[in-house]
């Protein structure tokens, strides 16, 4: 966000949502597609930057297995796959 000059209230304002409600999503909460979507129209980024947290550079053969399966995931099955990527991050922390 820091990149975009985006703050969490703008964000907050954005959603419709609290600006602690934005904390949570950004801590691991589970977010509806439309609100993964419109953040990622604010910050200009699509859902891989989110997921990779990169611009889109794929490293390996896994990673565009990955990106390919993902991308014939539903909506809903997205958001599920990156909340699971994120609590697996912060457990190998």
């Amino acid at each position: 966000m820091q990149d975009a000059n985006i703050s969490g209230a703008d964000i907050a304002n954005a959603l419709g949502v609290s600006s602690s409600r934005v904390s949570q999503m950004l801590n691991g909460k589970r977010m509806h597609e439309d609100q993964i979507r419109t953040i990622c129209d604010i910050l200009g980024i699509s859902a891989d930057v989110l997921i990779h947290d990169s611009l889109g550079h794929v490293e390996d053969s896994y990673d565009l297995e990955f990106l390919r399966l993902y991308r014939e995931m539903d909506p809903d099955a997205r958001v599920t796959v990156i909340q699971l990527m994120r609590l697996i991050t912060k457990k190998q922390k």
